[in-house]
């Protein structure tokens, strides 16, 4: 966290912070979340009302209560925010804060923001457990405050370390080693190591075996294109088993619904007519019905909206569909029951389940993968190819094993949009070679944190590098992909 210090701000009139600007036009970096409604619920009421539901917290409302605030302090007040997000991606400042800052005469990119005191004035022995360690192992390239003196930071390391608090002072020595050869890692100056990513011993020896992707244990799409994406999210999940908790006890999540409307689709297929949007209604609520009482979705009356936004959904991507011709629906492959046999590659062994397979008049087969999400980030999906998008490809091989010489096309239809994409480059000849370089690498150990994308990811407290917007919105231009 960050401190700042402000005396005296309280004697100042809301006038005067209205000239400075403390009011007048400068916004909360983030306003204060509503405790009950996120914010997809309040506009599912605002939409089902007509009208805006829930009033700006943006207005002058926020200002009046900071001033409030400010003035309530008998000595002084302490701003704090923070630096990063839970999810470890870096947060700015408010401008409440910087504007604070300017009312006292202060410049902003001035305010000191060391949260460890200097060796004088630490107040126990983590505080200078701290500032040694701070001093002797942080790289200054790194550091927010300047660094200490050579000398001085050594002689406070020997006192430390010849102490009580050594054995304590040690460990830290082995980790800032551990981070120093991470970040050496992650900017492509050294390869990777033991604390960086590569596996070697007997941890190399369970990754060996867990990597084997054999009849009994195939691979996934997922398990390939994680490892595309960072090495660290396939060393989380299936070495270390870290994962997140999932479950949302107070709304719809995203994974959830994702999953009713795939079971929407089935079931309305699975009766044989088409562009029928009667029928798919019917079949949605009674689906929808059957979900609702086996899983929690929130309060009743947000619930009601959400299926109402669904089945519109649904009836956009049957309507856009009318002469659909379904042959296979959920077609599981690389599965021990009711399933076609692995898909195999060299000694590489794939499973998966196909969401539609649609023929059409010309007899081609069309692999449809239904995504809950926009049709924009899937169509530049498919601008990747196969680095790191695995799952097309392999779901159109599976369907060419099981039926030689077929015409088979692969794409994604956003439910959201009612849109499919074009269908996938034709880089079948690419597969073999893409799929195994993936899995020599996982057989060989090689893990490391150097990650194409951090979205969806829920190991980021964990590893804390974190890969730059590629979005040139974002980012100001293409970041460069290492």
């Amino acid at each position: 966290m960050q401190l700042v210090e402000l005396r005296e701000l309280w004697g100042r009139s809301f006038a005067h912070l209205l000239v400075t600007g403390l009011v007048d036009g400068v916004l909360p970096a983030r306003p204060a979340p509503d405790a009950l409604l996120s914010d997809e619920e309040k506009r599912a009421v605002s939409r089902a009302a007509r009208r805006p539901v829930f009033r700006d917290r943006t207005g002058l409302d926020e200002r009046l209560l900071f001033h409030l605030a400010l003035a309530s302090a008998r000595n002084s007040a302490a701003l704090l925010w923070p630096r990063a997000d839970a999810k470890g991606r870096e947060l700015l400042r408010s401008p409440f804060a910087d504007e604070a800052a300017r009312a006292l005469g202060k410049d902003p990119e001035g305010v000191a923001l060391a949260s460890i005191p200097a060796a004088p004035d630490c107040a126990g022995a983590s505080d200078l457990l701290a500032r040694a360690a701070l001093d002797a192992f942080a790289e200054p390239a790194f550091r927010v405050t300047p660094p200490a003196q050579a000398e001085a930071a050594r002689v406070l390391a020997g006192a430390v370390a010849a102490s009580s608090l050594g054995a304590r002072f040690r460990r830290i020595a082995r980790a800032a080693q551990a981070e120093r050869e991470r970040v050496r890692a992650f900017v492509g100056e050294i390869a990777p190591g033991r604390f960086s990513g590569q596996l070697s011993g007997a941890a190399l020896e369970i990754a060996r075996a867990r990597f084997a992707f054999g009849p009994q244990a195939p691979a996934s799409a997922r398990q390939l294109e994680d490892h595309a994406l960072c090495g660290f999210r396939t060393l989380g999940r299936r070495l270390l088993h870290l994962a997140a908790d999932e479950e949302d006890d107070e709304e719809l999540g995203a994974k959830e619904r994702g999953t009713l409307l795939h079971r929407c689709l089935e079931r309305f297929y699975r009766r044989g007519q088409p562009g029928d949007v009667q029928l798919l209604r019917e079949v949605a609520r009674e689906t929808m019905d059957a979900f609702a009482a086996e899983e929690y979705v929130g309060h009743r009356a947000l619930w009601e909206l959400k299926r109402e936004r669904m089945l519109e959904e649904l009836t956009a991507v049957v309507e856009a569909e009318p002469d659909a011709a379904p042959v296979e629906l959920e077609r599981r492959f690389g599965f021990a029951e009711d399933s076609w046999p692995a898909l195999r590659i060299g000694d590489v062994h794939l499973r998966g389940a196909i969401d539609r397979i649609d023929r059409l008049p010309d007899g081609t087969l069309r692999v449809i993968d239904y995504k809950s999400g926009r049709i924009k980030p899937l169509r530049d999906k498919l601008q990747e190819a196969l680095q790191p998008q695995f799952q097309l490809s392999i779901y159109a091989a599976a369907v060419l094993q099981q039926m030689p010489g077929a015409r088979v096309e692969a794409v994604y239809l956003s439910v959201r949009d009612a849109q499919q994409t074009r269908p996938l480059p034709d880089v079948q000849a690419l597969l073999p070679a893409a799929v195994h370089e993936r899995v020599e690498k996982m057989r060989a150990g090689f893990f490391p944190v150097r990650p194409l994308s951090c979205d969806g990811c829920e190991l980021l407290p964990a590893c804390r590098l974190v890969a730059l917007p590629t979005d040139p919105d974002e980012n100001g231009g293409e970041a460069p992909r290492p």
